[in-house]
């Protein structure tokens, strides 16, 4: 059941996120969108500089893109999982496949791109509860 977007910002204002994205275009404009639901929100705009945020600080959530510089998505999905098993993940890609390996894993999950804010809501429901 998809909450209310009000009581999904209501929780989900006092997370914080990484978002790692490499296209700059895209990475500016769904942050200001991503600031709207989250406290904080890190950026980061390749695999490599995503896990140095990541061991910076704790993150509520995870956003990455699949395809990446240096390290991909799955890649960096896959070394935090070594260090939080636990840790909520979001791989985004504009590939329609949701046949990837590491989607088996209950801590990861799926969005689309472009990113549409009712399957985002959708999401966040799913992460909150």
């Amino acid at each position: 059941m998809k909450l209310d977007r009000k009581l999904i910002i209501e929780k989900t204002k006092k997370m914080t996120l990484l978002y790692v994205e490499d296209e700059l275009s895209v990475r500016t404009f769904t942050t200001m969108l991503f600031k709207n639901y989250f406290q904080e929100v890190i950026e980061a705009e390749d695999g490599e500089e995503g896990l140095i945020e990541y061991q910076k600080k704790d993150f509520d959530v995870v956003i990455t893109d699949r395809n990446l510089p240096k390290k991909s998505g799955e890649e960096l999905i896959e070394e935090i999982l070594a260090m939080v098993p636990e840790q909520k993940l979001v791989l985004m890609t504009a590939e329609n496949d949701r046949s990837y390996e590491i989607l088996k894993n209950k801590s990861v999950f799926f969005l689309n791109k472009p990113l549409m804010i009712d399957e985002f809501d959708t999401l966040l429901t799913r992460i909150i509860q």
